[in-house]
């Protein structure tokens, strides 16, 4: 005798509810017009436009498999787009790591989320480095 497989576990099988998915991935789905705007092209205009001087802070919450990385990812997109009449801004250099994939979150201290980024730049810094320049 053989199980069904409910409609809703092959799907639930089929999203992977605990993957980001890029912009660029077929799957991903683009609720702007439902939920009102994206954060990311906001976050993005906003990034391009602040002052050097000031840093800039954004704060992006919410609950597990909510599309906060996913959004992330767009963003990341967003800014390292090089410059066009639309976007007279030049490209941003992202540096973007997902913690899950370098630390325990399951043994998080202060010190690991304040050291970890810093290595991140550090290593991403040292590429930056030797790529070529663009005039």
């Amino acid at each position: 005798m053989s199980l069904q497989v409910l409609p809703i576990d092959r799907l639930f099988r089929a999203c992977e509810p605990n993957e980001s998915l890029p912009p660029t991935d077929k799957r991903y789905v683009d609720f702007d017009a439902a939920r009102g705007d994206s954060p990311a092209p906001r976050y993005a205009r906003s990034l391009r436009r602040a002052n050097p001087a000031k840093p800039e802070v954004k704060l992006l919450a919410g609950h597990r498999g909510i599309g906060k990385t996913s959004e992330l990812l767009r963003l990341k997109q967003l800014l390292e787009q090089p410059a066009t009449d639309e976007n007279p801004y030049p490209p941003f250099k992202v540096i973007f790591f997902d913690v899950n994939y370098s630390l325990d979150v399951n043994d998080l201290d202060l010190p690991d989320l304040l050291v970890s980024p810093r290595l991140r730049i550090h290593e991403r810094r040292a590429v930056v480095r030797s790529e070529p320049r663009h005039p």
